[in-house]
């Protein structure tokens, strides 16, 4: 079971901008990790929306190292 909800502010544990988490897919089959479906705008205000890991990111507001808006 992953701790993010909808509506969590995350990034990408190798930097990036701050996300939102829309959809978190606890629903999975052993071996497989839980997935997150994240949005965010970029700096050209355009929309974009991708499914991680959970491994892969972690809460934060923008104030983390390495994190951009």
């Amino acid at each position: 079971m992953s701790n993010f909800e909808k509506g969590d502010l995350v990034v990408l544990n190798s930097g990036g901008p701050v996300m939102t988490v829309r959809y978190v897919d606890n629903d999975i089959s052993e071996g497989y990790s839980v997935q997150v479906t994240c949005d965010w705008f970029d700096k050209a205000e355009q929309h974009h929306t991708a499914t991680f890991n959970a491994e892969m990111i972690a809460k934060g507001d923008g104030r983390l190292k390495g994190s951009t808006l």
